[in-house]
């Protein structure tokens, strides 16, 4: 809807909520919108009690649609490698494209990751992630199949 209203992003940047939903939407007194969080969270299963808790900053700016879950260092817990970002929306909101790939180590039974950014991991995803894939044999590969553009590797290699 506002893509066709908008020509382009300088227009919509100095568009009023008027300009984008008409007078009559703009005054009406029950449009009212509350938020309570916008942060994204794990639920973990205690004894069958559910358990919510709040993913890192990192986790936080950008959609995190790609995940390997696999245990990375040899310790016997899971470790996460999350791809992400997001190039579909309208001109309202723009790109997704903060997240640059994250492996997350597990801290075992405290049940916590310590992130790993692209700068340590090795690992970084510039573009939209469609596929996330680990191969294993005598060398482990992680494949990352790109949106519009050709698919990357990284060589595993464990600490």
């Amino acid at each position: 809807m506002l893509d066709k209203q908008f020509e382009s992003y300088s227009a919509f940047s100095v568009a009023t909520f008027e300009d984008m939903f008409g007078e009559e939407t703009a005054s009406r007194k029950e449009n009212k919108l509350y938020v309570n969080t916008t942060s994204s969270y794990v639920i973990w299963n205690d004894n069958s009690r559910f358990r919510f808790e709040r993913l890192p900053d990192p986790l936080q700016v950008s959609p995190a649609r790609k995940m390997v879950i696999k245990d990375l260092n040899d310790d016997a817990y899971l470790d996460v490698i999350v791809s992400g970002n997001d190039y579909k929306y309208d001109i309202s909101t723009g790109y997704y494209d903060a997240n640059k790939g994250l492996v997350m180590i597990s801290r075992g039974k405290e049940q916590k990751f310590d992130i790993l950014p692209p700068s340590r991991s090795g690992l970084i995803l510039n573009s939209m992630v469609e596929s996330l894939l680990m191969f294993e044999g005598d060398t482990t590969y992680i494949v990352a199949g790109i949106n519009r553009a050709k698919a990357v590797s990284f060589r595993l290699v464990k600490p």
